[in-house]
């Protein structure tokens, strides 16, 4: 924690600011009670949010120190510049809206309307988002890894391949032992729903593996949304349960982390078992997984409900987001197109059946006279006959019945039928 309150204090204070916060503004901190004030407050925002913060705010002092503006507190005009020269630059929306934010996190304590909070900034930003989408830009996605995709990359993961282009081929005992690892990453951030940083904080003590049976739980102890440790207890399938047990050490202790990797590491591990496996890795994260059961879940039939307890999402605009494109196949329109082209093709299929029996049909009638009257002329052949001798055979009729010659009475004994 004196990391982050070193880190907090590079930051610029804004002149006049005399509320407590001063701590993670800047202040120094000699009282034991005011560390752990400030050690508490720091903690109210994760780690990721505040290094956000951090960059939003350092690139508005830095913007308005070169143009001689006041930083504190800002004018709501002066940010609009700003904002406006970072979209000119070429940043995102999203990243606007995260440095305005910034701004308003350090203006929160201002007496009268926080500048970064006023409506002509929000307008301001509602229009570059607006001009965003009308040029094609979208929020990007994270490509979903789902079950079928994991199953590709485990055939694909024990296969020798290089770990960089040019680099040297790995050995079959270096291919298994890599295998083993992504297997378990990928499977178990599959089946749990794991982010990033709650698969890298992982512990063996977390990990219950059943002797007595093909299955485990996970203990998810934190959370991106769950920030007080309520804890979530989730289960795994029996693929993961075992990749877990072959990627355990023999001597693993309770306390060791079940993946000790970064997770830039975690991401690249990912793109490349992907790629081996013959899947695009252009937009595969470590949040693919996450994705990809979160879809399956949805083409199971999951409604929004479930969806949400099991991913640990607190606002349905995040599940719609990662579901969009395959929910998009389960709408009551898509439901009804599906309908109305099974009954075209079952129509369709009803009418070449009708057609084929007519044909049949058509044809029969026109065999069938010509059948009847060829038997009716062998028939005629056979009667008028008058002698034969004593070792042949007469043909009747059916053809399969035949009758031994009876000398000169044997052509009236065939229409004895």
């Amino acid at each position: 924690m004196e990391n982050v309150i070193a880190c907090q204090s590079e930051l610029p204070a804004p002149e006049g600011v005399t509320h407590p916060d001063e701590a993670l503004d800047g202040v120094l901190i000699g009282d034991r009670v005011d560390r752990l004030v400030a050690e508490a407050k720091a903690a109210a925002l994760s780690a990721n949010t505040r290094k956000a913060y951090m960059v939003g705010w350092r690139s508005w002092c830095l913007w308005a120190s070169e143009r001689g503006l006041a930083l504190f507190p800002a004018a709501p005009r002066d940010l609009q510049r700003w904002l406006a020269t970072l979209w000119d630059e070429g940043k995102k929306p999203s990243t606007l809206r995260t440095y305005r934010s910034a701004v308003a996190y350090w203006h929160r304590h201002h007496r009268g309307t926080n500048p970064a909070r006023c409506p002509e900034v929000r307008q301001l930003l509602d229009g570059l988002s607006r001009r965003a989408a009308a040029s094609g830009y979208a929020p990007r996605q994270a490509a979903p890894l789902r079950q079928c995709d994991v199953e590709r990359i485990a055939n694909a993961a024990v296969v020798p391949r290089r770990c960089r282009p040019g680099g040297r081929l790995e050995t079959r005992s270096q291919a298994q032992q890599r295998a083993t690892v992504d297997v378990a990453m990928i499977s178990l951030a599959h089946d749990a729903l794991l982010r990033c940083s709650e698969l890298l904080a992982l512990r063996w003590a977390d990990i219950d593996l059943s002797e007595s049976g093909s299955y485990g739980t996970v203990l998810i102890r934190r959370s991106k949304t769950d920030q007080t440790g309520q804890g979530a207890v989730v289960p795994i399938s029996e693929f993961s349960y075992a990749a877990l047990v072959r990627l355990k050490p023999a001597g693993a202790q309770p306390c060791d982390p079940v993946f000790d990797i970064s997770p830039n590491t975690v991401t690249r591990r990912m793109r490349a078992a992907a790629q081996a496996a013959g899947i695009d890795p252009t937009w595969v994260s470590s949040h693919s997984p996450r994705v990809g059961m979160a879809q399956d879940l949805a083409a199971a039939g999951a409604d929004m409900l479930v969806l949400m307890i099991a991913g640990r999402w607190k606002q349905a605009t995040t599940v719609i987001r990662y579901t969009r494109h395959l929910s998009a196949q389960h709408t009551p329109v898509a439901q009804y197109l599906k309908t109305q082209q099974r009954s075209a093709n079952e129509g369709s299929e009803t009418k070449s059946l009708s057609e084929l029996l007519s044909k049949l049909a058509a044809i029969t009638s026109r065999l069938q006279p010509a059948a009847m009257q060829d038997a009716h002329q062998t028939r005629t052949q056979i009667s008028d006959r008058r002698d034969c001798s004593s070792r042949c055979w007469w043909p009747t009729w059916p053809p399969t019945r035949r009758l031994p010659c009876r000398g000169p009475g044997c052509p009236p004994l065939l229409h004895r039928n």
